[in-house]
């Protein structure tokens, strides 16, 4: 744990281990979030960062039933609109 002093201006600097460990760039925004009596630094990632972080993630699963929903389609250009209404399930993601 490292100890820092916070300037007039209320800045501090985070320690250069901290720093390389998280791999933080000058101009890198953090968010700030004050929990339970304390202040928590988070880094922002860059959008890209994230490109495939989730490649061979498990999507077989069964969804609650109050996660779907029940889509009634019109079919343009049929006589009797009401025998033409197909039922499509939605997945809500």
């Amino acid at each position: 744990m490292h100890s820092v002093p916070v300037s007039p201006k209320f800045q501090v600097v985070l320690p250069k281990t901290v720093r390389e460990n998280l791999n933080l760039r000058p101009g890198q925004k953090m968010q700030v979030v004050e929990y339970d009596g304390r202040i928590e630094l988070i880094p922002e990632k860059d959008i890209k960062e994230l490109r495939d972080f989730l490649i061979g993630i498990n999507t077989s699963f069964e969804r609650e039933k109050d996660r779907t929903r029940i889509l009634e389609i019109h079919q343009p250009g049929s006589l009797n609109s009401l025998m033409n209404l197909k039922r499509y399930t939605l997945l809500i993601h």
